[in-house]
């Protein structure tokens, strides 16, 4: 037996959405969703949702009553970070809930430095908080530190790369390596984390637990000279090809700027200081390979399957 009650808090967004297909196409569980009143989130006929008020603890908890592990993909637009999760930790405790997932699927805070990042903080709140219940026997987790994304990261510009630009910023010349995820291979850590058999050695290994994963340890050079391959390759065989932005893949080789993280760190703005915790000299996105990725489930990935996720970020 398994974790097959499951309730999600927050199953829209960027990494909401791609972990709620994944557990509901996965057929290993009964599944409530949690919304806000007024949400357009239109979830399947076998899925549950309920419309709950995020800062009460009571209608929280009445609607995860029943469950029996809570994983929550609430962003920043859900308001106060700590706040949220503090409120839904509490409902999860006061309903019965035996596991939590934390929203955190970043950088890895615990450990230096990004135990001490300050743009961290929030996430490393709700992580003390969760562990101060834990210690009272009130509750277990088991959070997912996945580095950058890859995919979301690249398409969101945050990752240094402009796909519809096609263009690059190098940080500090582009060859030092960081730990990059794909938001499949996030959810997919959860479908594994989750489904582990009660009875499993794994499932007490899993318990109270904060696992780095990653699919590929790689320099944003070796990334840009691939994609590079891969509109060389487009623009031979199908010059007229476009992308989902309308442009032309032939005429679309990336530009590339090197920048000084330092530098960018002294404007002391968010993107500044995100730039610093992902790659800067002292990041929180650079631990190698050795990391918790095989005990989360994780498939190693190979060079073949980088260079397919990156022909469905530019071509996808």
């Amino acid at each position: 037996m398994h974790f097959t009650k499951i309730v999600q808090a927050g199953a829209g967004g960027n990494i909401g959405r791609p972990i709620f297909e994944a557990l509901n196409s996965s057929g290993k569980f009964e599944l409530t969703v949690l919304c806000r009143p007024g949400s357009s989130f239109t979830p399947p006929e076998n899925v549950i949702r309920k419309d709950v008020d995020f800062t009460n603890v009571q209608s929280l908890s009445d609607a995860m009553k029943g469950g029996e592990a809570l994983v929550i993909t609430v962003g920043r637009t859900a308001g106060d970070v700590f706040a949220v999760q503090k409120t839904l930790i509490d409902a999860a405790i006061e309903a019965g809930i035996k596991r939590v997932i934390p929203s955190h699927y970043g950088t890895d805070t615990e450990r230096a430095p990004g135990k001490d990042q300050k743009i961290s903080q929030a996430i490393i709140n709700v992580m003390n908080y969760v562990k101060e219940k834990a210690n009272e026997g009130k509750i277990t987790w088991t959070s997912v530190m996945p580095g950058t994304w890859l995919d979301f990261g690249m398409k969101a510009g945050y990752a240094g790369f402009s796909i519809p630009n096609r263009s690059a910023i190098l940080f500090d010349g582009g060859n030092s390596r960081y730990n990059y995820t794909l938001c499949s291979t996030i959810a997919d850590s959860i479908i594994s984390i989750l489904s582990v058999d009660f009875a499993d050695e794994r499932f007490g290994q899993l318990e109270n637990k904060a696992l780095r994963i990653h699919d590929w340890f790689v320099s944003q050079n070796e990334l840009l000279d691939i994609m590079d391959e891969e509109l060389a390759k487009r623009a031979e065989s199908d010059p007229t090809a476009t992308n989902t932005d309308g442009e032309v893949a032939a005429a679309a080789k990336f530009t590339r700027q090197v920048v000084s993280v330092a530098e960018l760190a002294e404007q002391k703005n968010h993107l500044a200081m995100l730039y610093e915790a992902l790659f800067g000299v002292d990041n929180s996105c650079s631990w190698g390979t050795d990391d918790e990725s095989d005990l989360a489930g994780v498939r190693p990935k190979t060079h073949e399957d980088m260079r397919e996720a990156l022909r469905g970020v530019l071509f996808g």
